[in-house]
């Protein structure tokens, strides 16, 4: 990785504005955006650092810091989705509750926990209804949502709503079991289990 102190102009072989790479000692034929995004972002954080504006590449240091948020989201939903499927399984089938089980809520709590407390802006998200009718103090049973209303709800509540489908067919289970709602507090607290 490159050193984030002050560097001399060129030094690095910095890019223009155009994205193509400015020569320098350290210049490597090929390493834009597109070729090698370890180096660009390297030289990206230099140029920053440096205050350099003329060797920043606008359009992709737009795109990658978009791409975190979405990055950030994408992982809350994917553990959310896991944290759901499993609370759904080991209420559901109490006769192969197991330590893997467990382990598996508590692992995907912390992972939460660890990306809600890095980015507390990702709480409201897990709660924000698409649906302006639906009170937010209600969250439906995962077995009471239609598939079509689905878009509509939360993260939260979908992920639940896809969780019970999910579990419910791996489980091989017939009929459509009551489940529990919970709300986001118990499913992100570590002595929940329902």
């Amino acid at each position: 990785m490159l050193s984030t102190s002050k560097v001399p102009r060129g030094g690095l072989g910095q890019f223009r504005a155009d994205g193509k790479q400015r020569p320098g000692p350290l210049a490597v034929v090929g390493s834009g955006y597109d070729i090698d995004t370890v180096l660009w972002a390297d030289s990206q954080l230099v140029a920053l650092r440096n205050h350099d504006v003329a060797s920043l590449d606008w359009d992709n240091l737009a795109e990658e810091i978009a791409d975190l948020g979405k990055s950030a989201k994408h992982a809350v939903w994917s553990h959310l989705s896991v944290l759901q499927m499993h609370l759904i399984k080991y209420e559901l089938q109490p006769e192969r509750r197991s330590n893997s089980w467990r382990m598996s809520i508590r692992n995907a709590r912390r992972e939460l926990q660890f990306l809600l407390e890095d980015s507390p802006s990702l709480r409201p998200y897990l709660l924000r209804n698409k649906r302006t009718d639906w009170p937010r103090s209600v969250s439906p049973a995962p077995d009471a949502v239609p598939r079509a209303a689905r878009p509509l709800l939360s993260i939260f509540d979908r992920t639940r709503a896809d969780a019970y489908e999910d579990a419910l067919e791996e489980m091989e289970m017939s009929g459509r079991p009551t489940c529990t709602a919970w709300s986001v507090e118990q499913a992100l607290d570590f002595d929940f289990l329902p």
